[in-house]
Order: structure tokens, then C-alpha cells, then sequence
């Protein structure tokens, strides 16, 4: 058997458990940063099966409000592309079912990735050195953790105007179009992820979701 002998949080992921563990005899004493993060998970409600609920709850809003983003750009005729081929995006993308028609295009750095399709959705990957090319409205960074580290690499295309922007800040901010400007102080503050401490949030009349009994919801559907 094991036990958790000391516990770190690091930036990696936006925020991340780096856990210490050795065997059940070893005579070493838990440290004192164990009982601390145990006593703060339990003040955020993470023992209790309610914050789960509501997280299904708010992943749906992160969804549907996504959804009606693009699609309200769509008909006002914007162009938006996304930034990031990574897998917590990739999952965004697949769980909101969005495809080429609503994003036609991901950017991403890695030449390994380039030439490829986001799983899934079959998205293109190309490198950024397109972006500029493409003149996009807006670029939808789909990994928001290196928000800040995607801007600066990209401050050519922002000086001609381009909006990059994210679907959720690390604080709970669920607003699609949020400035990813607007996010950068959380990586130097080291604030609390609140995921119920929810701002305003933006409506889009462009169709409806039907949800079940479950919290469950459909796509999008246009508005007629």
C-alpha cells in the first residue's frame, strides 16, 4: 500500500496536483501541505456530489454559449478560426460537435500536427504562419491556459486587428469573446478556480437547445 507524503500545485494545464507518494510504512510524516489542500477541497464543496452536478451543469453552458457564438458570427459574416490543436480543445470541439462548417480551420505550432485533422471533428491543421493570410475576425484559442504565450507569438496579427479570445477563463468567467488579454493576471496571481463563481454571461437568439431530464442537452437549433 501507498500514502500521499506531500502535495504541490503547478502551473502545468492551468493548474495542477503534483502528488508525493511513498509506501504505508515509511516512517516519514505527512506534511503539512496535504492537510491544508484537503481542507480547501473540502471548503470548495469538491466532497460533495452536488459540485459535480452543477460542473455537468456549467460544462453545458461553456457548450451551448460556444455554439451560439460561432454561429451568431457566422451569420453577421465573421470569419473565426481556432488556435491550438490540443486535447482539452479537441475535447471542447467534439463534446459541442463542432465541425468545419462553424470553424474551418485550427492553427498550431507543432510540425507534427500540421497537415493533419483534429480527430473527431476532421478540423484542418495548418501551421500559423497562414494566419495572417487568412484575415480572420476572430481566433479562438482553444487551449486558454497559454492564452498569454499564443498572443505574444502572434502580435502581428493582432496589431491588424484580430480578436483573440477564449471560451472560459480559469476563474470562471463563461463568457464567449472573453478578451484573452483579460486572463493573463490569473498566471502571476495564482487565484482560486471557482468554476460556480460565474459573471455575466452572454445570450444568443439564434435557435434553441432542448434538455432533458438528466441536464443533458441537444445542439444548437437555428432559429427559422
Amino acid at each position: 500500500g501507498l500514502k500521499i507524503l506531500d502535495v504541490e500545485e503547478i502551473d502545468t494545464h492551468g493548474g495542477s496536483l503534483r502528488i508525493y507518494g511513498c509506501h504505508k510504512d515509511d516512517p516519514r510524516k505527512t506534511k503539512k501541505s496535504v492537510k491544508l489542500l484537503l481542507k480547501e477541497e473540502k471548503l470548495q464543496g469538491l466532497q460533495k456530489l452536488k459540485t459535480y452536478q452543477d460542473f455537468q451543469l456549467h460544462a453545458n453552458r461553456v457548450k451551448n454559449q460556444l455554439l451560439n457564438f460561432l454561429i451568431e458570427q457566422k451569420n453577421n459574416g465573421k470569419k473565426i478560426v481556432g488556435y491550438g490543436a490540443a486535447a482539452k480543445g479537441n475535447t471542447l470541439l467534439n463534446y459541442a460537435g463542432i465541425k468545419s462548417d462553424l470553424l474551418p480551420v485550427v492553427y498550431d505550432g507543432a510540425i507534427t500536427k500540421q497537415g493533419c485533422f483534429m480527430p473527431g471533428s476532421h478540423i484542418p491543421i495548418l501551421s500559423p504562419k497562414y494566419l495572417n493570410h487568412t484575415k480572420p475576425d476572430y481566433v479562438l484559442i482553444l487551449p486558454w491556459n497559454i492564452a498569454k504565450e499564443v498572443r505574444k507569438q502572434n502580435t502581428t496579427a493582432e496589431k491588424k486587428g484580430i480578436k483573440f479570445i477564449v471560451t472560459s477563463g480559469p476563474k470562471g468567467e463563461n463568457e464567449v469573446g472573453y478578451d484573452a488579454n483579460d486572463i493573463g493576471h490569473y498566471f502571476h496571481n495564482r487565484e482560486q478556480y471557482k468554476y460556480h463563481n460565474l459573471k455575466q454571461r452572454r445570450t444568443y437568439k439564434v435557435g434553441m437547445v432542448l434538455v432533458d431530464k438528466y441536464g443533458r442537452t441537444s445542439p444548437v437549433i437555428p432559429s427559422t
